[in-house]
């Protein structure tokens, strides 16, 4: 018994030994050992099973941490990255705002010249439509002068008419009047001629016709008496003729000047009449021009109110660009505490990884490597199948559950792109993104990767995870993985 006793004890403190070395995968059954040692072997074996349990939960917490804080890390750089990136993109902001408020200022200073000159414009346009409004009241009394002028010209016109008329009647008494002298002239020459017979014959009478003679003499004198004042009048209706051909030429000439003068006239009426109708037409554009320059005056006026507002904008833009840019400094600080807290976390999680390593839950046996193997190759060889190189979800589905309903030893399988993103995974991953993976990081660059045991976040039970790259003509475009259960 004492022997029984000692061989049970051996065996015992062998097992014991193991697990205190770390290898706790061996299983120690009370039932074999002496009943005396059943009680402390029991014990042992609770411990073991406590072990194993505490080891699986730390195992399957540390590898959750680790994967956390690895996405957490990763999600730390990028958002470290992206603030460097939105750090520089505020700078150039803060720059731009400057620039936005200088060249508001200075817009605002031009548009300010602008509304003077407009101003200017506007006063000077006043002053242009009211002198064209006075050239307009000048064109229309001179038009209306030249009106006047034209009435006058015509009734000179037709006084020279009537003038002419008379002239010409004038002339044709002057006419007859010269035949009329010329008649007396010779009346008077046959007078004188019978008063010459008439004294031949008184002095042929003798005593008898002196008185005759006498009278014959008187006769005589009155002939020529006659023919003197025929030939004055002749004289002087030689010079009326003279005087009214004279007048006559100044009264034609008289009538071709009004004639000038009245197409003068008209023509100076005409040209006052297209520089009213100018005059007019200036005055209604001037007006619209005018009210157009109000207009722009008002809208120039409110663009210096708007830019004057948009400087005000700008001054508090810069302000709070500048408070932004403080807000992402604090953030760029809280972000570097942030990553050493990671990093720490990262520290702690990989030695709680290490030390529960450490401790070995399973053994591995050479038919386990086989199937591991064996899945390995056949894995390799579903990642090139033409069926997953679209990456359509569906298809995947299809595919990778015909594969898993096939294998009983399959915890899970998945395919990711390579983002990382999952494209399917059976069942439903605990994580979103597989980027910070190791197989994940592996299989992308082209490697098979087969993992250690570990405990499985899924069964929280002892695993092995493979995972092959899928590639197509132009490389590498996902990911294949699977958890082999090795319990």
């Amino acid at each position: 018994m004492r022997w029984f006793s000692s061989k049970g004890l051996q065996q015992l403190a062998e097992q014991t030994s193991q697990y205190a070395a770390g290898n706790i995968a061996g299983e120690l059954k009370p039932e074999e050992y002496p009943k005396e040692l059943q009680p402390l072997a029991g014990h042992i074996q609770a411990m073991a099973e406590m072990i194993r349990s505490f080891t699986q939960e730390s195992q399957v917490a540390s590898s959750q941490v680790m994967a956390a804080v690895k996405q957490v890390n990763k999600a730390i750089v990028n958002a470290d990255t992206l603030g460097g990136k939105i750090h520089q993109e505020t700078a150039g902001t803060q720059k731009l705002a400057a620039s936005l408020l200088n060249g508001a200022s200075q817009a605002k200073q031009e548009i300010e010249q602008v509304v003077q000159t407009a101003q200017t414009i506007t006063q000077v346009a006043g002053g242009i439509h009211q002198d064209s409004i006075k050239t307009r009241h000048t064109a229309e009394q001179g038009c209306q002068a030249v009106l006047e002028a034209s009435d006058a010209m015509t009734a000179i016109q037709q006084s020279s008419t009537r003038i002419e008329a008379c002239i010409q009647n004038l002339t044709k008494m002057a006419r007859e009047i010269d035949s009329f002298l010329g008649a007396i002239q010779g009346i008077s020459t046959q007078t004188n001629l019978l008063s010459l017979n008439a004294a031949i014959e008184a002095a042929r009478a003798g005593e008898h016709g002196r008185g005759f003679a006498v009278v014959a003499q008187e006769i005589q004198k009155l002939s020529e008496a006659s023919a003197t004042a025929a030939s004055s009048a002749n004289g002087l209706l030689a010079q009326i003729d003279e005087g009214v051909a004279a007048a006559a030429a100044a009264v034609e000439e008289g009538a071709k000047s009004v004639e000038n003068g009245v197409k003068a006239m008209q023509e100076a009426d005409g040209s006052l009449k297209e520089i009213l109708a100018a005059s007019s037409q200036i005055e209604d554009q001037l007006s619209e021009a005018s009210a157009a320059r109000q207009s722009q005056l008002a809208a120039t006026t409110g663009a210096s109110d708007t830019l004057n507002d948009m400087a005000q904008m700008c001054e508090q833009a810069a302000l709070h660009i500048d408070e932004v840019v403080g807000s992402i400094a604090d953030q760029e600080r809280h972000l570097a505490e942030t990553r050493n807290m990671g990093n720490l976390l990262a520290k702690v999680a990989k030695s709680l990884v290490d030390t529960t390593q450490k401790i070995t839950l399973v053994t591995i046996s050479p038919e386990m490597q086989n199937q591991i193997q064996r899945l390995k190759e056949q894995l390799t060889a579903l990642a090139r199948e033409q069926s997953l190189l679209s990456l359509e979800p569906a298809v995947h589905k299809t595919v990778l559950s015909g594969f898993l309903q096939t294998h009983a030893n399959l915890e899970a399988i998945w395919s990711n792109n390579l983002e990382g993103e999952f494209i399917v995974s059976l069942p439903p991953a605990g994580i979103a993104n597989a980027g910070s993976r190791e197989w994940f990081q592996e299989a992308a660059e082209g490697k098979i990767y087969v993992s250690a045991a570990y405990v499985s976040a899924i069964s929280h039970k002892p695993c092995v995870t493979i995972a092959v790259p899928i590639s197509g003509a132009g490389g590498r475009i996902g990911v294949l993985g699977a958890d082999v259960s090795v319990a």
